[in-house]
């Protein structure tokens, strides 16, 4: 995609989702803790991206994967962890976003702790608390979406949080799709009308989109954004939502 397309009001948007394929430039120095919003892809696999932002933070070396420790700033529990830079993740959270029951669109904050080899990680904890959530499901081979109550130990970005119930469910569709080889606009002119079915305008942010799409397509914002943006079917309607052109009466 070209990336002139996007105006530098929707790069800054790519800049603060700071997804690790999206080749942003890396600032000169970082303050930590540096927080993380957790996508899809990186909690299925118990992963964080390795972003330009982040990659300062995890230690570096010639092998291709890194050995590390986290360490959980709750409770102090050291868990190994593995810098693997060329497909730019960090590995080693699965088993911890699992015991918290982390959701897609929780903040995660890492900083080095003042030994070297290890990183602190944590969760921006709260009391646990039943919320109305945006959660996926899958019927008849598309994704759909409803808001549903679910209960919440974390802080999380209300543009890109949903809620998770069969993650066997989404790898079934994410296969498809890539057998199919589906593209990304296929996969935006399915989701987007079902996100817009949550809102009275029918409006649609484009994190929220992307947060979604990432739930069976690794895409980074960037693509999506430019598709935002050139094709007929989608009408922006200001700070960063889109409406369905057809619905938008143009």
């Amino acid at each position: 995609y070209d990336h002139r397309l996007l105006g530098e009001s929707l790069l800054n948007l790519t800049r603060r989702l700071d997804d690790e394929w999206a080749d942003l430039v890396a600032p000169p120095t970082v303050e930590e803790p540096v927080s993380v919003i957790l996508t899809y892809p990186h909690r299925r696999s118990g992963t964080l991206p390795l972003s330009p932002r982040l990659a300062r933070i995890f230690p570096t070396g010639r092998t291709h994967r890194i050995r590390f420790l986290f360490r959980d700033e709750e409770t102090g529990e050291e868990m190994p962890g593995w810098v693997v830079r060329e497909h730019r993740f960090v590995y080693g959270l699965e088993e911890w976003y699992h015991r918290y029951d982390i959701p897609v669109g929780a903040y995660i904050e890492v900083r080095r702790a003042p030994e070297p080899g290890v990183v602190l990680v944590r969760r921006r904890a709260t009391r646990t608390r039943r919320e109305w959530l945006r959660t996926v499901a899958v019927e008849d081979g598309g994704l759909t979406f409803e808001m549903s109550r679910h209960p919440i130990s974390c802080e999380y970005d209300e543009l890109l949080v949903i809620a998770v119930t069969d993650f066997a469910a989404l790898d079934a569709v994410e296969e498809r799709i890539r057998k199919e080889r589906r593209s990304p606009a296929d996969v935006v002119a399915q989701i987007f009308p079902e996100l817009a079915k949550l809102s009275p305008q029918g409006a649609v942010h484009a994190a929220t989109l992307y947060s979604a799409v990432n739930l069976v397509m690794r895409v980074p914002p960037g693509p999506i954004l430019s598709l935002l943006v050139t094709d007929d079917r989608y009408s922006f309607v200001g700070d960063y939502y889109w409406v369905s052109r057809s619905r938008s009466g143009l």
